[in-house]
């Protein structure tokens, strides 16, 4: 079982990959908000070329293709410390030992205290769960209905969520949900539903649902307080065109939410091509100017160690 170790002394921020011509090497990438500059840092994770981030969680990252397509690994970026993942067992769904999924996760449910990673199969409707600690990998069967959790999720308190539908199939009402530690799917009720740039995205330790308001330039978010009973409350609204000038009014109809920083205090938008933090606590948004994928992951940097995996 992983240790927290100083998990108070933690950074938030966003990490994501850059290739260095310099080092002809994909770098591990940390940006962060320092008296009011965004700031970029290079964490120095040796990683294998091709090797890619699949997710994050409690500062340690999901990687996979090391060193083969299929491999698995999870690593602290900052104490550099990582291990292997050990493969899944063949059976009459999988043909190798390899994993190919079309999605992954990467939970910590507070109720048992356990890691766990994910891989969702699309094609096969099955998804494959790994508990940090164990070595043998369990086969859920994933119901049709609850199969957008394969497609994207996002991880809050050991739960995966999903906006029901494709975005080309007009409005989303529902949300889909899994309970990792119980395999057990939900479908509850969205607060309201807008159109393609809705977005659910973990805030401060809880799930928000970001949605834009008609044509402005306004996003409501969305906090779920119960999750049993359903109950969403409306904690913040933010508007794009504070304080900025974006390329045109056409611009905001690309825009879509893609992470929350600081607890909350800040939810990072990709515009177009560009990026910009727009702060929850006051009429404020910049543009973020050494921001240039929008693959990107709310992480933090602690000292949570994977040695006694």
């Amino acid at each position: 079982m992983f240790q927290l170790i100083h998990y108070m002394n933690k950074e938030s921020g966003l990490i994501f990959q850059d290739f260095s011509t310099e080092k002809l090497r994909y770098k591990v990438n940390f940006l962060y908000l320092e008296e009011g500059r965004f700031r970029t840092k290079d964490l120095k994770l040796p990683l294998l070329s091709g090797a890619k981030i699949r997710a994050s969680c409690n500062g340690l990252i999901l990687l996979e293709n090391i060193p083969e397509s299929g491999d698995l690994s999870v690593a602290n970026p900052v104490t550099k410390q990582w291990i292997k993942l050990p493969p899944p067992a063949p059976n009459k769904l999988l043909s190798s030992r390899r994993i190919y999924a079309s999605q992954y996760g990467f939970t910590w449910h507070p109720g048992t205290n356990e890691y766990k990673v994910l891989c969702f199969s699309e094609r096969k409707a099955v998804c494959l769960i790994l508990t940090l600690g164990s070595d043998k990998w369990e086969l859920v069967n994933v119901p049709e209905q609850f199969i957008q959790l394969a497609r994207d999720n996002t991880s809050v308190n050991g739960f995966l969520h999903s906006i029901d539908g494709d975005f080309d199939d007009g409005d989303k009402e529902d949300m889909l949900s899994m309970d990792t530690a119980d395999k057990s799917f939900h479908k509850k009720k969205l607060p309201k539903c807008r159109g393609e740039q809705d977005k659910l995205l973990e805030l401060g330790g809880s799930l928000s649902f970001i949605s834009r308001i008609d044509s402005t330039a306004e996003f409501e978010i969305w906090v779920l307080k119960d999750f049993d009973k359903g109950d969403w409350i409306k904690l913040y609204s933010v508007k794009l065109d504070v304080g900025v000038k974006l390329a045109n009014s056409r611009s905001l109809d690309s825009a879509k939410p893609i992470c929350c920083l600081m607890n909350g205090k800040l939810v990072v938008f990709a515009v177009d091509r560009s990026f910009y933090a727009a702060s929850t606590q006051q009429p404020w948004v910049k543009r973020i100017w050494n921001l240039k994928t929008e693959h990107c992951l709310t992480h933090l940097n602690t000292l949570v160690s994977c040695k006694t995996f």
